[in-house]
């Protein structure tokens, strides 16, 4: 819930899922900065299912943040994510585009990577 590859991930599941997955609030706190209700969590996850990428300032890691998108099978269920991570001082001026080109790596790994396809066989997705 305070990695950007967990809110992708958990922002493809149902609220019941999510709570199953997460277990009840308070949510375990990695920094000052974590998200540790259900209300924000949950509406920041269906934010991120809506416009397709999570981003994370220091809630995982003090003084680290980062950006990613979707990896998804045909079904548009998550398999997994690209993130980008580094230092806080990378972000704050640059993650609209660090957003852009993972949205379009995502996107063309999407739909011409085998590798995402057959994934998506073997968990039957």
């Amino acid at each position: 819930h305070a990695s950007v590859s967990g809110k992708i991930l958990l922002s493809h599941r149902t609220p019941e899922q999510r709570d199953a997955l997460i277990g009840p609030e308070p949510y375990a706190a990695r920094t000052e900065r974590t998200v540790t209700d259900r209300i924000t969590l949950f509406a920041e996850l269906d934010s991120v299912w809506r416009r397709g990428w999570a981003t994370n300032d220091n809630e995982n890691v003090a003084g680290i943040s980062a950006v990613g998108t979707a990896l998804t099978a045909p079904s548009g269920r998550a398999l997994g994510a690209i993130v980008v991570t580094g230092p806080n001082r990378f972000f704050h001026d640059g993650d609209a585009a660090m957003r852009q080109d993972l949205m379009k790596a995502s996107g063309l790994l999407n739909s011409t990577s085998n590798a995402v396809r057959a994934m998506a066989q073997m968990l039957g997705i």
